[in-house]
C-alpha cells in the first residue's frame, strides 16, 4: 500500500508540474508583445505659429493647423477657433502679426485670398482687392508700418499693399515661386526675398522695385531669411536653403558663405534671431527632419536642441511628403521666460527652458467632439452619446451632467488583433446613432472613418465590431449611418461612405451587403420618416442630391434644375412630416435650398442676415417642424442662425457660439441636434469646439451652457488585459492546448510500453521525456502545417 501511494504521489506531482509548466508556457506566449499600445493620433500638421508681440503679458499665440486658425490666450494650454469673418473654402495657411501692435493680423488662404483682423483675431475681413491670385502661402508685415504687407502666391507672384490690404498690386511677376521673404528690422526700406531657383532678390524701397542678387547654385529653394538686428551697420543676413543648409552674407547679398558646421540636416525650414544686446546674438534654425539647432557665433558652429520633439512616419509617406518641423517663434521676453514654440507635422511644440527640452501641446485635440446623438426616448431616459476625434465614446443618462466612457469591445487590439502599436489609431469615429427602437433594444451604432462599423445592444456597455467589405478599387472611408424608423420590425439600417458605397443590413447591423456603388462622393445621407411605406432615401454630395424610392437599389439625381457648376451639396435635412410636406432642406457651399415636392424642384432661400450665398456647414430641423416651422443653420464665417418661420427670416444665436464641424477633421454627424421632445423641453445640443465640449440650450436656443466632458481612464484593467490577450493569441493558445493534450496522452501511453526495462531511465523519467518531446514536436508540426 505504501509503495502504491508513493507511485501515486509521484504521478500526481508530475501532472501538477506539467500543468504548471503548460500554464507558464501559455502565459509566456500571451505575454509576448502585450504592452498596451499608445497609438499616435492623426497628425495635426501645424503650418505656422505666430506669437503676440506682447506675449509675456497676454500669453497669446495663433497657429494654422489642418487649414484652421486657432488662438490661445494661455500660452498654448487651450485653444479656440477663430471663425468670425473667415468664410474661406480653402485652407488657411500663413499668419502674420504686426510687431508693434498685437491687434493687427493678416492670415492667408490657399484659394480665398487674404483676411485681416484689427482686434487681435476676434473677427476678420477679406481684403483681396487687386489680387489676381487668391492662393497665398506667405505673408509678412513690415515692422515699420501695419499698412505695408507683402504676400507671395502659392505658385508664383509677389504682391504688395501699402494701405493695410485695401488694395494689392503685383511687384514681382516671375514664373518662379517666391518661397521666403523678410523685412529688415531696422528702420530702413530693405527687403529680401528668395525663390525656388535659389535666387535672392533685394528691394531698397519696401518692395516696390527689385534687384537680383546672388544665386545659390544647387541649393534648391530659398526657405528662410533672417536679418541681423544690427543690419543697418553690419549688412548681415542669413539665408536658409532647401538642400545646402545656411548661407551668410555680410554685404547685403552681394556674396554668400556657407555656415553649416554641426548642422546635421541641410534642409532648413526657418531661421530666427534672438538678440539680448548688440553683441549677444543667438541664431536658431528649424530643419525638415532633425528639429532645432542654435548657434552663438553667427552660424560658424551649430548645436542641436531637439530633446522631446516627436516625429510621425506619416510625414514621410508619399501622400503627405511634409516637413516634420516648420516655424520657430520666440517670446518677446525670451531672455527672461525662455519660451519658444515650434510648428510641426505632429503638432505644436513648446519649450520653457530656452529650447533645451520640448513638450508637445494639444492643438487639434484628439478629444474634440465629432459626433453627437440623442436617444429617441430622451423625454424619459435623458440619454445622449458622443464620440470624439480619436478613441473615445461617452454616454450620459442625465442630460449631459455626468458622462461614462463606452469602451468594452472598443480596445485597439480588438480592431487590429495585435498588441503591436499601430501607425494610426483605428478608432477614428465618424458618426454615431441610436436605434429608433432604443427604448426596447438598447442599441447604439458607431460609424468609423475606415473599414469598420460598431454596434452595442446594451446601452454602450459592450461593443461588437463588424468589418465592412470593400468595393474593388475603393476604400471604406467615412461611414454615415441611417437607421430605419421601423427598425423594431425591419431590423434595417444603411451605411453610406464618402466614397459613395451604399451598404444595407437587415439583421440589425450584424452583417452588411453592398447595395449600390454610386459614382460620387456622399457628404450627407438621410432616410424618410415614412420609410416603411415609401422606401425613400436621399444622398447628397459634390454632384448634387440623389434619391432612391426602392430602398436604395436604384438612384436618380434630383437637382438637375439647379445650376450645379462648382456647387457642392454638403448638408441635408428631411422634414419629420415628409409623408405630407415632401420637404427637404439642403445646405451648399453657395447657399441654402429647399424642396417641397420630394426633390422635383428646388428653390434658394433669400436672406441677407446669414448671407444667402454663404457656405452652409450645418442644417437641422425641429422635430415639431410641421407646427413650429423651426430649423437652424450654421454659415461659415458668420455663425449659427435660427428661423421660426420656415426661413422667411433668420436670427443669429449666441454670437460667440459656432456649431460646426472642425474643418479637415473627418465627421459626418450633424453638429446641431434637437431633442425628440423639443415641442415640450425646448432642448438643443451641439458641438463645434476644438476641445471635449458639448453645448446645450433648454430655452430654444436663446441661452447656452457649456458641458466639458472630463477625461476618463481608458487603460486596461487586469481582467480586460487578460481577455484581450486571450483574444489576440487565441490561435496560439489553441495550438498549445492541442499539443498539450497529445503530450498528456503520450505520457500515459508511454508508461504502458515497459521501456524502463530496456533504457537506463526510470519509468517516470521516460514518461516525462517522451511527453515533453512529443509536445515540442507537435508544436513545430502545427506551426509548419498551419
Amino acid at each position: 500500500m505504501k509503495k502504491i501511494l508513493g507511485i501515486f504521489i509521484k504521478e500526481f506531482r508530475f501532472i501538477c508540474q506539467s500543468i504548471c509548466f503548460l500554464l507558464l508556457l501559455i502565459v509566456s506566449v500571451l505575454w509576448i508583445h502585450t504592452d498596451v499600445a499608445h497609438a499616435h493620433r492623426p497628425h495635426d500638421d501645424v503650418y505656422h505659429v505666430e506669437l503676440s508681440p506682447t506675449y509675456s503679458q497676454d500669453q497669446t499665440l495663433f497657429i494654422t493647423v489642418r487649414g484652421n486658425l486657432l488662438k490661445s490666450t494661455d500660452g498654448g494650454e487651450s485653444w479656440q477657433r477663430a471663425w468670425k469673418g473667415l468664410n474661406n473654402r480653402a485652407n488657411l495657411f500663413a499668419v502674420s502679426v504686426f510687431p508693434e501692435n498685437p491687434k493687427t493680423l493678416f492670415v492667408s488662404s490657399l484659394g480665398n485670398g487674404i483676411y485681416k483682423s484689427q482686434n487681435q483675431g476676434v473677427s476678420w475681413t477679406q481684403v483681396n482687392q487687386g489680387l489676381d491670385n487668391l492662393s497665398i502661402d506667405l505673408l509678412s508685415i513690415s515692422p515699420q508700418s501695419p499698412d505695408i504687407v507683402l504676400a507671395a502666391g502659392e505658385e508664383k507672384g509677389l504682391y504688395k499693399t501699402k494701405d493695410g490690404g485695401e488694395n494689392w498690386y503685383s511687384v514681382i511677376n516671375s514664373d518662379a515661386k517666391i518661397t521666403a521673404l523678410g523685412f529688415s528690422p531696422a528702420q530702413t526700406n530693405q527687403v529680401f526675398v528668395g525663390d525656388t531657383q535659389g535666387i535672392v532678390y533685394l528691394s531698397q524701397d519696401a518692395g516696390e522695385t527689385w534687384k537680383q542678387m546672388s544665386t545659390l547654385a544647387e541649393s534648391g529653394s530659398i526657405t528662410a531669411l533672417a536679418f541681423s538686428p544690427n543690419f543697418a551697420t553690419d549688412n548681415t543676413v542669413w539665408i536658409g536653403t532647401e538642400k545646402e543648409g545656411i548661407f551668410k552674407t555680410e554685404d547685403s547679398g552681394a556674396s554668400f558663405s556657407n555656415v553649416n558646421q554641426g548642422l546635421s540636416d541641410p534642409s532648413i525650414r526657418d531661421i530666427t534671431i534672438v538678440s539680448n544686446g548688440e553683441k549677444d546674438i543667438t541664431l536658431w534654425a528649424a530643419t525638415w527632419d532633425d528639429g532645432v539647432f542654435y548657434s552663438q557665433d553667427g552660424g560658424t558652429v551649430w548645436q542641436k536642441s531637439s530633446k522631446g520633439l516627436t516625429k510621425s512616419p506619416q510625414a514621410d509617406e508619399r501622400q503627405f511628403s511634409k516637413p516634420h518641423f516648420n516655424d520657430l517663434e520666440f517670446s518677446n521676453t525670451f531672455s527672461q521666460d525662455k519660451t519658444v514654440f515650434l510648428a510641426g507635422f505632429n503638432g505644436i511644440f513648446k519649450s520653457n527652458d530656452g529650447g533645451k527640452v520640448w513638450q508637445e501641446l494639444d492643438a487639434l485635440s484628439a478629444r474634440l467632439i465629432v459626433g453627437l446623438a440623442i436617444s429617441p426616448d430622451y423625454a424619459n431616459d435623458s440619454t445622449i452619446a458622443v464620440v470624439n476625434y480619436v478613441g473615445e465614446a461617452y454616454i450620459s443618462q442625465d442630460q449631459g451632467v455626468t458622462w461614462q466612457p463606452m469602451k468594452k469591445g472598443l480596445e485597439i487590439p480588438r480592431f487590429t488583433q495585435s498588441f503591436e502599436e499601430p501607425l494610426d489609431d483605428p478608432r477614428r469615429y465618424f458618426d454615431i446613432g441610436f436605434s429608433s427602437n432604443y427604448k426596447s433594444d438598447n442599441t447604439l451604432f458607431l460609424g468609423l472613418l475606415r473599414d469598420y462599423f460598431v454596434k452595442s445592444t446594451d446601452q454602450g456597455n459592450h461593443w461588437e465590431i463588424v468589418n465592412l467589405k470593400r468595393v474593388p478599387g475603393k476604400f471604406v472611408r467615412g461611414t454615415i449611418i441611417a437607421v430605419s424608423p421601423n427598425f423594431a420590425v425591419d431590423q434595417t439600417l444603411y451605411l453610406s461612405t464618402n466614397q459613395g458605397t451604399i451598404y444595407q443590413s437587415t439583421d440589425a447591423g450584424s452583417s452588411f451587403s453592398i447595395l449600390q456603388n454610386l459614382d460620387y462622393r456622399v457628404t450627407a445621407f438621410v432616410i424618410s420618416p415614412n420609410f416603411a411605406s415609401d422606401k425613400t432615401l436621399y444622398a447628397s454630395g459634390f454632384d448634387g442630391v440623389f434619391k432612391s424610392v426602392d430602398a436604395g437599389k436604384t438612384w436618380q439625381k434630383t437637382t438637375n434644375n439647379i445650376d450645379s457648376m462648382e456647387k457642392s451639396w454638403l448638408e441635408l435635412a428631411i422634414s419629420p412630416n415628409y409623408a405630407v410636406d415632401k420637404t427637404l432642406i439642403a445646405g451648399t457651399n453657395q447657399g441654402l435650398f429647399k424642396t417641397q415636392d420630394g426633390g422635383k424642384t428646388w428653390i434658394k432661400f433669400a436672406g441677407t442676415t446669414y448671407g444667402e450665398d454663404g457656405y452652409i456647414e450645418a442644417v437641422a430641423l425641429s422635430p415639431n417642424y410641421a407646427n413650429d416651422q423651426t430649423f437652424m443653420i450654421t454659415v461659415r464665417g458668420k455663425g449659427t442662425f435660427q428661423t421660426v418661420n420656415d426661413g422667411e427670416t433668420f436670427t443669429q444665436i449666441d454670437d460667440k457660439l459656432y456649431l460646426a464641424r472642425v474643418d479637415n477633421v473627418p465627421s459626418a454627424s450633424v453638429p446641431i441636434k434637437f431633442s425628440p421632445a423639443y415641442a415640450v423641453d425646448q432642448t438643443i445640443y451641439g458641438f463645434g469646439s476644438v476641445a471635449a465640449k458639448v453645448f446645450k440650450s433648454t430655452d430654444a436656443g436663446n441661452t447656452w451652457e457649456t458641458m466639458a466632458i472630463p477625461s476618463q481612464d481608458y487603460g486596461y484593467n487586469p481582467f480586460t488585459f487578460l481577455s484581450l490577450a486571450l483574444y489576440v493569441h487565441s490561435t496560439n493558445l489553441l495550438k498549445i492546448i492541442v499539443a498539450g493534450v497529445i503530450a498528456v496522452i503520450t505520457y500515459f501511453l508511454t508508461g504502458k510500453l515497459g521501456l524502463e526495462k530496456k533504457l537506463p531511465l526510470s519509468k517516470l523519467q521516460i514518461k516525462a521525456v517522451s511527453s515533453f518531446l512529443v509536445f515540442v514536436v507537435c508544436l513545430l508540426l502545427i506551426k509548419i502545417l498551419l
